[in-house]
């Protein structure tokens, strides 16, 4: 493993666990689930989280690694804003099927992808390394949340971060999202390998359009310099599947930052 892999590898762990106007109602959450199965963080999981104490507003207080949550200038998520698309969408995929390794972080559901599958991002090769979950989405559209958003992290060959992300609405179900549910394991921070290859191609949206802005990662240590790429055409998740999710991390979403006169391009 080079150096390079091995530093993404532990900012990996710490986007995921290391350290609306959408009605909640239409979602609603079973309340017999443990509280450390619906994201309420033992300390010995996580020393952040997204309720009570260790919740976003209180994330810059709990570490000084942390202060950009509070004081960074180009954070993420962000609510944006419809603006007429450029038409010249500049992202290529080119994902291969292999194992996956699926985890419950603590904080969320991560997949780590097989080496090999990669986007081409303005011209710019980066490696899918993982792909993580949120409930509901973390970016907005004018202010509209939708049930779950899709995050995948990627990095170049110069260590580079560029997140690609999408939301998931109700509807047809999805077969590949089955394939990754059926592997969460039933304990935190254990890895089970899917029994199957999986192609994260299928997950994709079937357009490419997208907004592009810098920002940050949305969790601790909520790093800036992040390139942001937020697919305009949402996936689908049967009714069920959105539930299963919510079951296990029913809001483990940041909220939106200020653009503070960040330019947002919708390509």
């Amino acid at each position: 493993m080079t150096l390079k892999t091995t530093a993404f590898v532990a900012l990996i762990c710490i986007i995921a666990s290391c350290s609306s106007k959408e009605r909640m109602s239409d979602y609603p959450i079973n309340p017999t689930v443990p509280t450390q199965d619906v994201g309420i963080q033992p300390p010995s999981i996580a020393t952040w989280g997204y309720q009570g104490l260790n919740g976003p507003e209180n994330w810059a207080e709990l570490s000084p690694s942390y202060a950009l949550c509070g004081e960074g200038k180009a954070q993420s998520p962000i609510n944006l804003v419809w603006s007429r698309p450029l038409g010249q969408p500049d992202i290529q995929f080119n994902y291969q099927p292999g194992p996956a390794q699926v985890t419950d972080t603590g904080n969320t559901i991560m997949v780590n992808a097989s080496p090999g599958s990669f986007a081409i991002i303005r011209g710019e090769q980066y490696e899918l390394k993982s792909i993580l979950f949120h409930s509901s989405s973390e970016h907005t559209l004018s202010g509209n949340s939708l049930p779950i958003e899709v995050q995948m992290a990627h990095q170049n060959s110069s260590g580079q971060v560029a997140m690609i992300a999408f939301f998931a609405i109700e509807g047809p179900r999805n077969p590949l999202i089955d394939s990754i549910w059926s592997n969460i394991p039933q304990s935190k921070n254990i890895e089970q390998v899917t029994n199957k290859k999986l192609n994260f191609s299928e997950l994709l949206p079937k357009k490419y359009t997208h907004y592009h802005y810098t920002g940050s990662l949305s969790t601790p240590p909520c790093i800036e310099g992040i390139s942001w790429n937020i697919l305009n055409t949402p996936i689908t998740m049967s009714r069920d599947q959105i539930l299963s999710f919510r079951q296990i991390y029913p809001h483990n979403n940041r909220p939106t930052q200020k653009l503070n006169n960040r330019k947002v391009t919708n390509y």
